[in-house]
């Protein structure tokens, strides 16, 4: 079984976050989009219309952030309610258009309400006649595409003094996080919240780690119905200033990271079986790497024939929706298709290298926060690329097959 390690190198980004070119609301699609009534796990939220209105905001204040989660094994719930009070036209160009982004691959979205609260009387503006599904494929010039889409709905006659006030719940898991539960919540932001409520709802029947970070409260715990509940509630919550001297990847803003990894090795062992090595693979593939075992003696040689191979004939193209957003294609395909993002790559030259004997080993990398996962809880986010460790005659060496190339001999290799 092929084992994970993390280490932190400087190296260009591959998974990383993505948007999608614009379509109208139509096809299979469409049927991931629905009117449905607020689950009955929900605990409703009240606010005060009136609570920020002597506070500076920044634009529309947020009278009320309540987010609230239902984990299981194979399955995720994200229900959202947001209220903000227009202060002025400024603010209502940048409440009047919802967008809530999902990916249908394995999601669904579901309003619960959308309403224009004026001068006390309430307004129903939910009409799914009015969302477009939008494509926005911004890291499309990078040649990475994973297929999530915003529904979009922008709302007319939105005025200064009105409240916005809509609710959603997002639905589905993707499949290669099955089988364990983890969580980030941001407690903080940079305005103030007129109420803030954060509820996370998981099984009772593991052992969870939960880590605050920059001044998050503690939550208050509760259980009921053989499942566990953290709770954050507070009526008001002050803006978080950011320090521009901390590094980049220093917390600024209040959050709540949970997850039931007991550590990081227990990350590394949930994602071995995506990179396990086919048995078989395609007669295409089988007579490449023979013709590298027929064209070198020594295993240093065939090694680096190997990276060669892939380098320099696997185009760098990244699908990454569904699972694919974070595990690997079979290496027969990506060879046939010759095109992968890192995942893809590091799985073909993985296959290559066992089929020559050499044993190598997929290793996740973060290549923004670096050293900063170790005091992280364990978690693939904290990911955004992956590379090989060849073990050969007590030496260690690096490949990275998203590069172009690394040159030179096999004693003077550069190291990925």
């Amino acid at each position: 079984m092929v084992i994970f390690r993390a280490f932190w190198v400087g190296i260009l980004a591959c998974f990383l976050p993505l948007a999608v070119s614009a379509v109208d609301l139509g096809g299979d699609v469409a049927n991931k989009v629905a009117v449905q009534p607020i689950p009955p796990w929900v605990v409703k939220q009240p606010y005060d219309p009136a609570r920020l209105d002597d506070e500076p905001t920044n634009g529309a204040s947020y009278l009320l952030l309540s987010y609230q989660r239902w984990h299981d094994d194979a399955d995720e719930h994200y229900y959202s309610r947001l209220a903000r009070k227009i202060a002025d036209m400024d603010g209502a160009e940048d409440v009047s258009q919802l967008s809530i982004s999902f990916d249908p691959s394995f999601e669904m979205l579901a309003f619960h309400h959308v309403r224009v609260i004026r001068d006390g009387a309430v307004q129903d503006r939910l009409d799914l006649s009015d969302i477009q599904l939008l494509h926005n494929e911004t890291e499309a010039a990078r040649l990475i595409y994973n297929g999530t889409v915003t529904a979009s709905l922008i709302l007319s006659d939105v005025r200064p003094g009105d409240i916005v006030d809509y609710a959603y719940t997002v639905s589905g898991k993707n499949p290669v996080f099955h089988g364990h539960i983890s969580d980030r919540s941001f407690l903080g932001y940079s305005v103030p919240i007129g109420r803030r409520y954060v509820r996370i709802n998981v099984p009772d029947d593991r052992t969870y780690q939960v880590k605050l970070f920059a001044g998050a409260p503690e939550p208050a715990l509760s259980r009921k119905d053989d499942r566990r509940i953290y709770e954050w509630a507070a009526d008001y919550v002050g803006r978080s200033f950011e320090d521009e001297a901390e590094p980049y990847w220093f917390p600024r803003y209040p959050r709540v990271d949970l997850t039931d990894l007991a550590d990081w090795t227990a990350l590394g062992e949930h994602y071995s079986p995506f990179y396990k090595v086919p048995e078989t693979v395609s007669a295409d593939l089988q007579a490449e790497t023979e013709a590298i075992r027929q064209a070198h003696s020594d295993e240093p040689s065939r090694a680096r024939a190997a990276l060669r191979l892939v380098q320099a004939n696997v185009r760098y193209l990244g699908m990454e929706n569904g699972i694919g957003g974070y595990a690997p294609r079979d290496a027969s395909q990506v060879w046939n298709q010759r095109f992968g993002d890192c995942k893809d790559k590091t799985m073909l030259l993985v296959t290559i290298l066992d089929r020559l004997g050499i044993e190598a080993v997929p290793v996740l990398v973060d290549t923004r926060s670096r050293r900063h996962f170790e005091v992280e809880l364990p978690s693939s986010i904290t990911f955004d690329h992956v590379i090989i460790q060849v073990e050969l005659g007590g030496e260690t060496v690096w490949f990275d097959p998203t590069r172009n190339d690394q040159t030179g001999d096999w004693d003077h290799i550069q190291q990925a």
